[in-house]
């Protein structure tokens, strides 16, 4: 990666990334950084929303879609990136794919379940099978969404209870929060991976 500055605090970069041949990767963008501290900027508009994971495939209980369609969640974004916006903060639950489907998760039908694959909580995320599925989740659920929408603007991803793929629940049958050692893993591996 490649930085060119142009000014300093609170001015635009040029970046670009290329690879080991000085290649291009994509085309260069900018990104504004943000005012030095202390100063008084005229105007900072922050765009800040919540709960925007949720494969297009998961069905609500009573049927029908259970989240809008990513397409449609996309459009909305592009629509926030029109009030050009000078930082994002997504709050959390980025991913629906809740392990033991404690009542909040939608229920997942087999063919949905036979095409990510299951985890297998005795195996680390990386290295094993439990990545590919964890990938399959965080590019129906991420990738497809955000792309690369947000490269200009300096975002900022909360984790929330179902980005470690569970709801936070606290019953006489079971306690999710806080997240045990596989929840742990997929947390950070949706953190290192996509965030």
């Amino acid at each position: 990666m490649t930085v060119s500055p142009t000014g300093g605090w609170g001015f635009p970069y040029r970046l670009e990334l290329l690879d080991a041949r000085n290649r291009p990767l994509c085309d260069p963008w900018t990104v504004k950084t943000f005012p030095a501290p202390g100063s008084e900027p005229e105007k900072f508009r922050l765009l800040v929303f919540t709960c925007a994971g949720g494969d297009d495939r998961l069905l609500a209980r009573r049927g029908g879609a259970r989240f809008l369609p990513i397409a449609t969640r996309r459009a909305l974004l592009e629509r926030a990136l029109t009030f050009q916006p000078d930082a994002m903060i997504a709050n959390g639950d980025h991913i629906y794919w809740d392990l033991d489907q404690t009542g909040a998760p939608p229920p997942y039908t087999e063919d949905v379940v036979r095409a990510v694959g299951t985890f297998d909580r005795t195996l680390p995320v990386f290295g094993t099978a439990n990545e590919t599925v964890h990938q399959r989740v965080g590019e129906a659920q991420i990738r497809s969404l955000y792309g690369n929408l947000f490269r200009e603007v300096p975002s900022f991803f909360i984790q929330d209870d179902h980005d470690y793929f569970e709801n936070d629940d606290a019953t006489e049958e079971l306690v999710t929060f806080p997240p045990d050692h596989f929840m742990l893993q997929l947390g950070r591996a949706s953190r290192r991976l996509y965030f």
